[in-house]
Protein backbone atom coordinates (compact mmCIF):
# COMPACT_ATOMS: atom_id res chain seq x y z
CA UNK A 1 0.00 0.00 0.00
CA UNK A 2 1.56 3.36 -1.04
CA UNK A 3 2.59 5.29 2.07
CA UNK A 4 1.09 8.63 0.90
CA UNK A 5 -2.31 6.92 0.72
CA UNK A 6 -1.92 5.35 4.14
CA UNK A 7 -0.54 8.32 6.09
CA UNK A 8 -3.77 10.38 6.24
CA UNK A 9 -5.60 7.36 7.61
CA UNK A 10 -3.18 7.18 10.52
CA UNK A 11 -4.67 10.41 11.83
CA UNK A 12 -7.98 8.67 12.52
CA UNK A 13 -7.57 6.59 15.66
CA UNK A 14 -11.15 5.34 16.03
CA UNK A 15 -10.87 2.62 13.40
CA UNK A 16 -12.47 -0.78 13.94
CA UNK A 17 -10.73 -4.12 13.70
CA UNK A 18 -12.20 -6.87 11.52
CA UNK A 19 -14.88 -8.91 13.23
CA UNK A 20 -14.52 -11.87 10.87
CA UNK A 21 -11.73 -13.53 8.95
CA UNK A 22 -11.98 -15.53 5.73
CA UNK A 23 -8.68 -17.34 5.39
CA UNK A 24 -7.00 -20.51 4.22
CA UNK A 25 -3.60 -21.75 3.20
CA UNK A 26 -1.91 -20.12 0.20
CA UNK A 27 -3.81 -20.84 -3.02
CA UNK A 28 -6.84 -22.16 -1.17
CA UNK A 29 -9.36 -20.47 -3.45
CA UNK A 30 -10.56 -18.05 -0.76
CA UNK A 31 -9.64 -15.08 -2.96
CA UNK A 32 -12.30 -16.08 -5.50
CA UNK A 33 -14.98 -15.72 -2.81
CA UNK A 34 -14.00 -12.28 -1.53
CA UNK A 35 -15.58 -10.17 -4.34
CA UNK A 36 -18.92 -11.88 -3.71
CA UNK A 37 -18.68 -11.27 0.04
CA UNK A 38 -17.87 -7.59 -0.41
CA UNK A 39 -21.07 -7.07 -2.41
CA UNK A 40 -23.15 -7.38 0.76
CA UNK A 41 -24.32 -3.92 1.76
CA UNK A 42 -23.55 -4.60 5.43
CA UNK A 43 -19.91 -5.59 4.83
CA UNK A 44 -17.40 -2.76 4.75
CA UNK A 45 -14.36 -3.45 2.58
CA UNK A 46 -10.89 -2.86 4.01
CA UNK A 47 -8.47 -0.58 2.18
CA UNK A 48 -6.52 -3.70 1.17
CA UNK A 49 -7.36 -7.37 1.50
CA UNK A 50 -3.86 -8.21 2.78
CA UNK A 51 -2.29 -5.77 5.26
CA UNK A 52 0.88 -7.87 5.17
CA UNK A 53 1.25 -8.34 8.90
CA UNK A 54 0.06 -10.98 11.38
CA UNK A 55 -0.42 -8.35 14.10
CA UNK A 56 -3.85 -6.71 14.42
CA UNK A 57 -2.19 -3.74 16.11
CA UNK A 58 -0.92 -2.75 12.64
CA UNK A 59 -4.20 -3.26 10.79
CA UNK A 60 -6.28 -0.29 11.92
CA UNK A 61 -5.26 2.14 9.13
CA UNK A 62 -6.71 -0.30 6.61
CA UNK A 63 -10.15 -0.51 8.23
CA UNK A 64 -13.14 1.87 8.41
CA UNK A 65 -13.69 4.34 11.18
CA UNK A 66 -16.19 3.65 13.92
CA UNK A 67 -18.29 6.46 12.47
CA UNK A 68 -18.43 4.76 9.05
CA UNK A 69 -19.17 1.42 10.74
CA UNK A 70 -22.03 2.95 12.75
CA UNK A 71 -23.40 4.60 9.61
CA UNK A 72 -23.74 1.21 7.90
CA UNK A 73 -25.51 -0.15 10.97
CA UNK A 74 -27.90 2.80 10.88
CA UNK A 75 -28.55 2.24 7.19
CA UNK A 76 -28.80 -1.56 7.04
CA UNK A 77 -29.18 -2.72 10.63
CA UNK A 78 -25.91 -4.68 10.49
CA UNK A 79 -22.21 -4.10 9.85
CA UNK A 80 -19.15 -6.30 9.53
CA UNK A 81 -15.67 -5.98 8.09
CA UNK A 82 -13.27 -8.80 7.31
CA UNK A 83 -9.66 -9.92 7.15
CA UNK A 84 -8.56 -12.00 4.16
CA UNK A 85 -4.88 -12.97 4.25
CA UNK A 86 -3.91 -16.65 3.71
CA UNK A 87 -2.70 -17.31 7.27
CA UNK A 88 -4.36 -20.61 8.20
CA UNK A 89 -1.14 -21.89 9.80
CA UNK A 90 0.03 -18.60 11.34
CA UNK A 91 -0.23 -19.09 15.11
CA UNK A 92 1.10 -15.59 15.81
CA UNK A 93 -1.77 -14.09 13.85
CA UNK A 94 -4.29 -16.52 15.36
CA UNK A 95 -3.40 -15.73 18.96
CA UNK A 96 -2.99 -11.99 18.39
CA UNK A 97 -6.29 -11.80 16.54
CA UNK A 98 -8.08 -13.65 19.32
CA UNK A 99 -6.64 -11.24 21.87
CA UNK A 100 -7.84 -8.28 19.81
CA UNK A 101 -11.21 -9.73 18.74
CA UNK A 102 -12.20 -12.76 20.83
CA UNK A 103 -15.72 -12.41 19.42
CA UNK A 104 -14.62 -12.81 15.80
CA UNK A 105 -16.11 -15.36 13.45
CA UNK A 106 -13.77 -17.42 11.31
CA UNK A 107 -14.29 -18.84 7.82
CA UNK A 108 -11.64 -21.42 6.89
CA UNK A 109 -11.39 -22.27 3.20
CA UNK A 110 -9.78 -25.68 2.64
CA UNK A 111 -8.83 -27.05 -0.76
CA UNK A 112 -7.95 -30.54 -1.94
CA UNK A 113 -4.24 -30.47 -1.02
CA UNK A 114 -3.14 -32.10 -4.28
CA UNK A 115 -4.99 -29.46 -6.30
CA UNK A 116 -3.65 -26.79 -3.99
CA UNK A 117 -0.05 -27.97 -4.51
CA UNK A 118 -0.26 -27.42 -8.28
CA UNK A 119 -1.82 -23.98 -7.76
CA UNK A 120 1.06 -23.22 -5.36
CA UNK A 121 3.51 -24.20 -8.11
CA UNK A 122 1.71 -21.96 -10.62
CA UNK A 123 1.90 -19.03 -8.23
CA UNK A 124 5.60 -19.62 -7.58
CA UNK A 125 6.16 -19.70 -11.33
CA UNK A 126 4.24 -16.47 -11.83
CA UNK A 127 6.15 -14.50 -9.24
CA UNK A 128 9.48 -16.02 -10.29
CA UNK A 129 9.28 -13.98 -13.47
CA UNK A 130 10.90 -11.19 -11.48
CA UNK A 131 13.48 -13.57 -9.98
CA UNK A 132 15.23 -15.46 -12.81
CA UNK A 133 17.60 -17.20 -10.39
CA UNK A 134 14.64 -19.27 -9.16
CA UNK A 135 13.70 -20.47 -12.64
CA UNK A 136 15.79 -23.63 -12.45
CA UNK A 137 13.49 -24.96 -9.72
CA UNK A 138 10.32 -24.27 -11.68
CA UNK A 139 10.85 -25.78 -15.13
CA UNK A 140 9.17 -29.05 -14.24
CA UNK A 141 6.37 -29.80 -11.78
CA UNK A 142 7.63 -33.26 -10.87
CA UNK A 143 11.06 -31.84 -10.06
CA UNK A 144 9.47 -29.08 -7.99
CA UNK A 145 7.61 -31.66 -5.89
CA UNK A 146 10.72 -33.88 -5.72
CA UNK A 147 12.59 -30.91 -4.23
CA UNK A 148 9.77 -30.36 -1.74
CA UNK A 149 9.91 -33.97 -0.54
CA UNK A 150 13.70 -33.84 -0.34
CA UNK A 151 13.50 -30.86 2.00
CA UNK A 152 10.38 -31.92 3.95
CA UNK A 153 9.65 -31.03 6.69
CA UNK A 154 12.45 -28.50 7.17
CA UNK A 155 11.96 -26.01 4.32
CA UNK A 156 9.93 -24.88 1.35
CA UNK A 157 10.72 -26.18 -2.12
CA UNK A 158 11.26 -22.62 -3.29
CA UNK A 159 11.43 -19.44 -1.22
CA UNK A 160 9.07 -17.12 -3.08
CA UNK A 161 5.68 -17.76 -1.47
CA UNK A 162 7.27 -18.21 1.92
CA UNK A 163 5.36 -21.38 2.75
CA UNK A 164 6.23 -25.03 2.23
CA UNK A 165 4.26 -26.46 -0.66
CA UNK A 166 3.80 -29.70 1.29
CA UNK A 167 2.98 -28.50 4.80
CA UNK A 168 0.60 -25.85 3.46
CA UNK A 169 -1.73 -28.72 2.50
CA UNK A 170 -1.83 -30.27 6.00
CA UNK A 171 -4.87 -28.84 7.75
CA UNK A 172 -5.99 -30.80 10.80
CA UNK A 173 -3.74 -29.26 13.45
CA UNK A 174 -4.43 -25.73 12.25
CA UNK A 175 -8.19 -26.27 12.08
CA UNK A 176 -8.15 -27.73 15.59
CA UNK A 177 -6.29 -24.68 16.90
CA UNK A 178 -8.77 -22.25 15.30
CA UNK A 179 -11.71 -24.21 16.71
CA UNK A 180 -10.20 -24.49 20.18
CA UNK A 181 -9.32 -20.80 20.26
CA UNK A 182 -12.51 -19.22 18.88
CA UNK A 183 -14.95 -22.06 19.60
CA UNK A 184 -16.05 -24.59 17.01
CA UNK A 185 -19.43 -22.86 16.72
CA UNK A 186 -17.64 -19.71 15.54
CA UNK A 187 -15.61 -21.47 12.83
CA UNK A 188 -17.14 -22.25 9.44
CA UNK A 189 -15.30 -24.79 7.27
CA UNK A 190 -15.81 -24.16 3.57
CA UNK A 191 -14.34 -26.59 1.02
CA UNK A 192 -12.91 -24.66 -1.92
CA UNK A 193 -14.64 -27.03 -4.29
CA UNK A 194 -18.01 -25.64 -3.21
CA UNK A 195 -16.76 -22.11 -3.99
CA UNK A 196 -15.54 -23.08 -7.45
CA UNK A 197 -18.83 -24.83 -8.15
CA UNK A 198 -21.08 -21.93 -7.06
CA UNK A 199 -19.54 -18.80 -5.56
CA UNK A 200 -22.94 -17.24 -5.02
CA UNK A 201 -24.15 -20.17 -2.91
CA UNK A 202 -20.89 -20.20 -0.95
CA UNK A 203 -21.21 -16.47 -0.25
CA UNK A 204 -24.79 -16.91 0.94
CA UNK A 205 -23.62 -19.59 3.36
CA UNK A 206 -21.04 -17.18 4.75
CA UNK A 207 -23.63 -14.40 5.09
CA UNK A 208 -25.85 -16.70 7.13
CA UNK A 209 -22.90 -17.72 9.30
CA UNK A 210 -22.15 -14.03 9.92
CA UNK A 211 -25.78 -13.41 10.93
CA UNK A 212 -26.30 -11.05 8.01
CA UNK A 213 -29.50 -10.68 5.99
CA UNK A 214 -29.76 -12.86 2.90
CA UNK A 215 -28.18 -11.44 -0.23
CA UNK A 216 -27.64 -12.91 -3.69
CA UNK A 217 -24.34 -11.55 -5.04
CA UNK A 218 -23.57 -11.23 -8.71
CA UNK A 219 -20.55 -13.31 -9.63
CA UNK A 220 -18.61 -13.29 -12.90
CA UNK A 221 -17.98 -16.54 -14.70
CA UNK A 222 -14.25 -16.56 -13.92
CA UNK A 223 -12.04 -14.86 -11.34
CA UNK A 224 -8.32 -14.81 -10.53
CA UNK A 225 -7.19 -16.16 -13.88
CA UNK A 226 -3.53 -16.94 -14.32
CA UNK A 227 -1.53 -14.95 -16.85
CA UNK A 228 -2.42 -16.16 -20.33
CA UNK A 229 1.06 -15.25 -21.59
CA UNK A 230 2.68 -17.86 -19.34
CA UNK A 231 2.59 -21.55 -20.17
CA UNK A 232 2.63 -23.73 -17.08
CA UNK A 233 4.44 -27.07 -17.07
CA UNK A 234 1.76 -29.77 -16.85
CA UNK A 235 0.91 -32.00 -13.94
CA UNK A 236 1.59 -35.70 -14.22
CA UNK A 237 -0.28 -38.65 -12.76
CA UNK A 238 2.68 -40.10 -10.87
CA UNK A 239 3.29 -36.81 -9.03
CA UNK A 240 -0.39 -36.43 -8.22
CA UNK A 241 -0.52 -40.00 -6.91
CA UNK A 242 2.58 -39.41 -4.80
CA UNK A 243 0.99 -36.33 -3.26
CA UNK A 244 -2.36 -38.09 -2.75
CA UNK A 245 -0.63 -40.89 -0.87
CA UNK A 246 1.29 -38.39 1.27
CA UNK A 247 -1.83 -36.42 2.18
CA UNK A 248 -4.19 -39.36 2.76
CA UNK A 249 -3.46 -39.82 6.50
CA UNK A 250 -3.51 -36.06 7.10
CA UNK A 251 -6.86 -35.80 5.32
CA UNK A 252 -8.22 -38.69 7.41
CA UNK A 253 -7.15 -36.84 10.57
CA UNK A 254 -9.03 -33.76 9.37
CA UNK A 255 -12.16 -35.77 8.52
CA UNK A 256 -12.15 -37.36 11.97
CA UNK A 257 -11.78 -33.95 13.59
CA UNK A 258 -14.63 -32.28 11.73
CA UNK A 259 -16.90 -35.30 11.33
CA UNK A 260 -17.12 -34.80 7.56
CA UNK A 261 -15.33 -36.47 4.69
CA UNK A 262 -14.55 -34.25 1.72
CA UNK A 263 -13.45 -37.21 -0.42
CA UNK A 264 -10.50 -35.35 -1.85
CA UNK A 265 -8.90 -37.39 -4.60
CA UNK A 266 -6.32 -35.04 -6.11
CA UNK A 267 -8.25 -34.94 -9.39
CA UNK A 268 -9.75 -31.78 -10.84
Amino acid sequence: MPLPRLLPRLLKHDRVLPDFACIGPPQSGAASLIPALLQHRSILAPLTQEPGSPLPSTWRPYYPTQQAFDAVIARTGYARTGYFEPRLHDLIMLDAYHTARPDAKIVLVLRDPVERAYAHFQWDLLISQNHPAYAIHLTDYARYIDDAFAMYPTAAATPQVGHSVLTSGIYADAVRRWQDTFGAENVLLLPAETIFRDRGAAARKVFAFLDLPAHAPEVPEKLNRRSRSLRFPPRDRDTDNRLAEFYAPWNDELYELIGTEYRWTGKA
